[in-house]
């Protein structure tokens, strides 16, 4: 029995997934976010950064990447795209336009805390230590988000905790 049992959990371990991981190729580990990446009020080029994913569970039914500012009371998100295909590995270089270049079939940009529908990156007041920004790629159980969700913070970070089945993030900051 106890050669069963050791046998048994060891098969569980090999068959357990592997933890997500989420990386760019335009902010650097360690580094402030570029002015690439940055709003157009704070002299930026406001263009999403290129993502790239792996570790999602097989069983996940579609993904959703924010982009979140901590620093700001109640918090701020920057970005938000649903409804990502969970075979999907990354998002380009400006996927977060308007008009969602290069974004995988059916992905959309939700409307983020400025209320517009694409990305809008980082713009924390001058003088104020670099806020922290948090770039995460969730693994979801439901193949459609809700938008109702997706245009209400509060709501939207309740939503991501209930249905998300794993996750990974980066931090990067940005000052001015």
């Amino acid at each position: 029995m106890k050669r069963f049992g050791l046998i048994a959990a060891c098969l569980l371990l090999s068959q357990q997934a592997t933890a997500m991981e989420i990386h760019s190729t335009d902010i650097a580990n360690g580094a402030m976010i570029a002015k690439a990446q940055v709003f157009r009020d704070c002299h930026g080029s406001n263009v999403s950064p290129a993502l790239s994913w792996s570790g999602v569970p097989k069983d996940a039914k579609s993904l959703v990447v924010t982009m979140y500012d901590r620093d700001v009371r109640g918090g701020f998100w920057h970005w938000i795209v649903y409804d990502i295909p969970p075979t999907a590995t990354g998002l380009p270089q400006g996927a977060g336009s308007k008009r969602g270049k290069g974004m995988p079939e059916g992905a959309k940009n939700g409307a983020n805390s400025f209320g517009n529908l694409e990305y809008d990156g980082p713009c924390p007041p001058a003088g104020q230590p670099p806020h922290h920004y948090q770039f995460t790629v969730w693994g979801m159980s439901v193949k459609n988000s809700d938008p109702t969700y997706v245009g209400n913070a509060i709501w939207f970070a309740s939503y991501l905790h209930q249905h998300a089945m794993a996750r990974a993030m980066f931090e990067r900051q940005y000052g001015r």
